[in-house]
C-alpha cells in the first residue's frame, strides 16, 4: 500500500499548463527521485503537496485516505515537510529561530531557548559546520542557509520529506553526509521525494526515479534497472550536445582587470589576480571558503579594505557600489537569483531593462522600449515565457536564470562575474548557458570570472583556474594540469601557494 498517491494532477498558470494529468506515488521507506528539465513541473508538483498551490485538479491519497491540501498548515498537519528550492527561511530571524519556527520547544507556554540553541548546535554539527546562530540568516552564506533549512525539516515529525535541490549549494563532503541522513530516515520508514538536476545523485541516494517533461509524466524506473543515458533521453528526447570549447584561446595582450590585495574583513585577505579579455577565469573553492565575496567585492556589494587595489584597463577604480561598477562595465550574476538578482513580482521585460533605467533621461520608461529590448533577449536566450509581461515568479528556475543573465548582458559589460550561475538548473539549460558564456568569451574585449564550488563546472568552462585554499592562499593553473582529486586537495589547503604578481603565476 503506497504511503502517497497523486492521480491525474493538473495545474495551470494564466493559461500555461504546468502539470497535465500527472500520476505519482511514494512508498514508505523509499527515496523516490523526481527529475526533468526546468519547466517540466517538478517544483509545481511538490508545491501542491506542501500546500503552496491549492487550485489544482486531481486526487491525492495519503495512507489510502483521500485528502485535499488547501494550505501549508494542512500539509504540515498531514505529516509533510518540505525544503523548497528557494529555502523558506525568514531572512530577519537567526538560524535557531528559523529552525524551531512553528515547532518551538516549550514547557507550558514558555519557550526553552537554551534547549533550542543546544539542539540547533547538535544538528548543525552533523554537517561538520560552525554557523553563527546569533545573526539573521540573510547574513549567512547560501550553503549555511541550506543546512539551516535541512535541519529545520529534520526536526519535524513528518511522514513525507520533500527535498527540492537541497544538495545544490553543498560541497561534496556535506552531500555525502546529507545522503547518509536521507538513507537513515528512509530506513526508519519515511517516504522521501528527492528533486535534483544533478542526475548522478539519483544513483547515490534513490530507489526509484520518475521523469517529467513539459508537465507530463514520461515514466518511472527503478534506479538499479536504468542508467544515466536512459534518464537523459527520457528528459530531453535527444542526445544532449556538450558545449564546444575554445582550445585556441585568443586573449588580450594586457589584462582588462587587475586585482591586487583584495581584502574583505573576516572573509578574504590579499587576493590578487589578472583577468584577460577573451578568457573565462574560473575561481574554485569549497563551500564556506568565501569565494563568492570576490565577486561581491568587485561589484561593490560588500566593502573592501583601503589597501585593496582594482585596475580596469590599467586605470585604478574604486567600485564602491553596484551602480558605479555597472557604469565602469562590470556586471554580476549573483548566486541567489530570487533574493539577490530578480524582482520576482515584476515582469520579465521590467527585470531585463532594469539596469538601463538610470541611463535613460526619461522619467517614464515607454512600454515599446521595454518590449523591444526584452523581446531581443527572450529570443536570443530562448526564454520560455508566454509574454514579456509575464511575472518572473511564474517562470521555472532555469528560465528565471536566463532572465537574470539577460538583465546583465543588456548592460554590454566588459567584465561579467558569474557566481554559481547554473545552480538548480537542468542539464539542457545548463549546456545552453555554458555555450552562451563560451561565445561571450570569444570577444577579446570581454572577460568572464566564473566563481563556483562546482568543480565539474569549473573544469568544463574555464580557460584558467584559481583555487582558493582554506588558508586563504591562491593556486593558479590550467584545467588540463590537474585532476579533480588534486584540485580538491589543494582547496583543502595542501600545497597552497601565493600569487606572484610579477610572473602572473604562483610561488611555493
Amino acid at each position: 500500500m503506497p504511503l502517497l498517491e497523486m492521480k491525474k494532477i493538473q495545474k495551470t498558470f494564466l493559461g500555461v499548463v504546468a502539470l497535465n494529468g500527472v500520476d505519482f506515488d511514494l512508498e514508505k521507506g523509499e527515496v523516490h527521485c523526481l527529475v526533468g528539465e526546468n519547466g517540466a513541473g517538478k517544483s509545481t508538483l511538490v508545491k501542491i503537496l506542501s500546500g503552496a498551490y491549492t487550485d489544482y485538479h486531481g486526487e491525492i491519497f495519503l495512507d489510502s485516505q483521500p485528502v485535499r491540501i488547501d494550505n501549508p498548515r494542512k500539509s504540515r498537519h498531514l505529516g509533510i515537510a518540505a525544503i523548497q528550492q528557494h529555502r523558506d527561511l525568514v531572512p530577519t530571524l537567526n538560524a535557531v529561530e528559523n529552525m524551531f519556527l512553528g515547532q518551538e520547544m516549550k514547557r507550558g507556554k514558555t519557550i526553552l531557548f537554551q534547549k533550542e540553541y543546544a539542539r540547533a548546535k547538535e544538528m548543525i554539527a552533523i554537517f561538520g559546520r560552525t554557523i553563527d546562530l546569533e545573526i539573521p540568516v540573510s547574513s549567512l552564506s547560501v550553503s549555511d542557509q541550506e543546512i539551516v533549512a535541512i535541519c529545520k525539516a529534520l526536526l519535524s515529525n513528518c511522514k513525507i520529506l520533500i527535498l527540492d535541490e537541497t544538495a545544490a549549494p553543498l560541497d561534496r563532503q556535506e552531500r555525502v553526509i546529507l545522503f547518509q541522513k536521507i538513507r537513515e530516515l528512509a530506513e526508519k520508514g519515511l517516504g522521501i521525494i528527492y528533486i535534483s538536476h544533478d542526475l548522478e545523485e539519483i544513483f547515490e541516494v534513490g530507489d526509484r526515479v520518475t521523469v517529467l517533461k513539459d508537465g507530463r509524466k514520461v515514466g518511472t524506473r527503478e534506479v538499479t534497472k536504468t542508467d544515466l543515458e536512459e534518464i537523459v533521453k527520457m528528459m530531453i528526447g535527444t542526445e544532449q550536445k556538450k558545449p564546444t570549447t575554445n582550445k585556441d584561446i585568443q586573449k588580450s595582450i594586457q589584462p582588462i582587470l587587475r586585482v591586487r590585495n583584495l581584502t574583505v574583513e573576516k572573509r578574504l585577505k590579499n587576493i590578487s589576480f589578472d583577468l584577460f579579455g577573451g578568457e573565462i577565469l574560473g575561481i574554485y573553492g569549497l563551500a564556506g571558503s568565501g569565494i563568492e565575496y570576490i565577486g561581491y567585492a568587485l561589484f561593490g556589494v560588500v566593502p573592501k579594505s583601503k589597501n585593496s587595489e582594482i585596475y580596469l584597463h590599467e586605470n585604478r577604480v574604486r567600485l564602491g557600489n553596484p551602480k558605479e561598477s555597472l557604469r565602469m562595465g562590470i556586471a554580476l550574476i549573483p548566486d541567489d537569483r530570487r533574493i539577490k538578482g530578480l524582482v520576482s513580482t515584476r515582469s520579465v521585460g521590467q527585470n531585463i531593462v532594469l539596469p538601463l533605467i538610470n541611463k535613460t533621461k526619461q522619467r517614464l520608461i515607454p512600454s515599446q522600449f521595454v518590449y523591444t529590448i526584452s523581446r531581443e533577449y527572450i529570443e536570443k536566450l530562448h526564454i520560455k515565457t508566454p509574454s514579456y509581461l509575464q511575472l518572473v515568479e511564474y517562470l521555472s528556475g532555469g528560465n528565471q536564470q536566463k532572465v537574470l543573465v539577460a538583465k546583465m548582458l543588456v548592460t554590454n559589460c566588459n567584465v561579467l562575474i558569474l557566481i554559481e550561475p547554473t545552480e538548480g538548473i537542468d542539464v539542457g539549460t545548463r549546456y545552453e548557458l555554458y555555450q552562451l558564456f563560451r561565445n561571450l568569451s570569444e570577444d577579446t574585449h570581454k572577460g568572464l570570472i566564473l566563481i563556483s564550488t562546482d568543480l565539474d563546472q569549473i573544469l568544463a568552462l574555464s580557460d584558467r583556474i584559481l583555487i582558493l585554499c582554506r588558508d586563504g592562499n591562491l593556486r593558479e593553473g590550467f584545467p588540463q594540469e590537474w585532476n579533480k582529486q588534486e584540485i580538491f586537495e589543494m582547496a583543502l589547503g595542501a600545497n597552497s601557494v601565493k600569487y606572484n604578481s610579477n610572473t602572473k603565476g604562483c610561488e611555493k
